[in-house]
């Protein structure tokens, strides 16, 4: 089959004969995907690519191409001889969803949070059910953007993610097939004749045996620990933030526990032929009665396409497992980590230390701007370098 591609920056369309490379990565983070070019500048040369620009990539073939996304140019460099210009882009979200904004959350669910920022972006809201009643009783968004909003807030559970894709706001785990499917993400199926070249690696287990997290005991005044996992017997890991109640604490101590102990089997797949069709997050099966080793379920964590006149169009792939390559079970934490029970309908985690540098450096603009949307909510002095709220849903103000 003939690669075939359109490449616009600008608005103007690439002449075919003018690109030398072509390379998309797919991540499943929002904003990490990139583009890179190389172009054949002799000349007359191509007009000029400004940093700024948008650029749109459909690769396939024989004509029949998939849409890989559009990009925003951050980097052009210019070299000769020969001459050639490389052109590096990342992801483009609309100009809303990654506008800074500063707002207040007050008591809502996930569920709300998320539904109201679809909203605001013509965008159909689909959140984990598990998380969509956690109930948040103070969430601050300083100078921070929607988008950038969710994925932190995402962070707080079990491989969570909040992803763009088929006119949905998700927020949801990456393993979440029917969420990912429903977003157009159907699974795809690969058996060896699809595959050029193939590697699987297990990573050698943590040493750490528990985790240390602290939250503010307001009756005592002092910070609280708890801890999850192993008494003695190893190193503790001691996670940097602050939580405002015992349980987010506790909750958030027992998830980078078993994401510490976790074992991923990976694997680095060379397909045979180019599949522009493959993306990040889907899941991806290896049918048992095909593959004598890895066979089972893996997730798609980050995908390489690459068009050259020299190799044509390629496709390279890195998925975790999510059942254990050798036993066919499901993948999961060591038997020795007990998962929780069930997590109480609190927000799951605290505030990181850039979050606290933030607070301090914008603290009593923000509570203005909240109070303003909440006339009924009166502040409470609290100090600042304690940055604790209480459960009362009043609003903080500085001391």
């Amino acid at each position: 089959m003939r690669p075939d591609w359109i490449v616009t920056i600008g608005g103007r369309e690439l002449l075919k004969g003018r690109l030398l490379e072509l390379v998309v990565e797919d991540v499943p983070a929002v904003r990490a995907d990139t583009c890179r070019l190389r172009i054949d500048d002799r000349p007359p040369g191509v007009p000029a690519v400004k940093v700024g620009n948008p650029i749109a990539v459909q690769v396939g073939f024989n004509g029949n191409l998939v849409d890989l996304g559009r990009y925003v140019v951050g980097a052009i460099a210019w070299e000769h001889p020969p001459e050639v210009v490389t052109i590096t882009a990342t992801g483009a979200l609309s100009d809303g969803l990654t506008a800074p904004r500063t707002a207040g959350w007050i008591d809502q669910t996930v569920g709300e949070l998320v539904t109201a920022i679809a909203a605001r972006h013509d965008l159909a809201p689909q959140v984990a059910p598990d998380i969509a009643d956690v109930r948040l009783q103070a969430l601050w968004q300083v100078a921070q953007s929607d988008i950038d909003l969710l994925t932190t807030l995402a962070t707080r559970w079990d491989d969570t993610t909040a992803a763009v894709a088929g006119g949905k706001l998700i927020v949801a785990p990456r393993q979440d097939h029917a969420a990912l499917a429903a977003a157009g993400h159907e699974a795809v199926t690969l058996r060896p004749a699809d595959v050029r070249r193939r590697r699987i690696q297990q990573p050698p287990r943590t040493e750490y045996v528990a985790v240390v997290a602290h939250w503010w005991d307001q009756d005592a005044g002092a910070l609280a620990p708890v801890r999850a996992g192993e008494a003695q017997g190893g190193p503790v890991y001691t996670m940097g933030e602050m939580f405002r109640e015992e349980a987010a604490a506790r909750n958030a101590a027992e998830t980078q526990l078993r994401a510490l102990q976790r074992d991923v089997v990976t694997t680095v797949l060379e397909l045979a032929e180019g599949r522009p069709d493959i993306v990040a997050d889907q899941p991806l099966k290896l049918p048992v009665t095909d593959w004598a080793h890895g066979a089972g379920r893996w997730s798609v964590r980050r995908v390489v396409h690459r068009l050259s006149s020299r190799d044509g169009l390629t496709t390279r792939i890195e998925a975790e497992a999510e059942t254990d390559p050798w036993t066919r079970t499901p993948a999961a934490a060591r038997p020795d980590v007990v998962p929780p029970a069930d997590r109480p309908a609190s927000e799951g985690a605290g505030w990181s230390r850039a979050d606290q540098a933030a607070l301090r450096d914008r603290y009593e603009g923000v509570v203005r701007q909240v109070a303003a949307q909440h006339p009924a909510a009166r502040p409470r002095a609290v100090s600042v370098s304690r940055q604790c709220f209480p459960g009362s849903g009043r609003l903080p103000a500085t001391a």
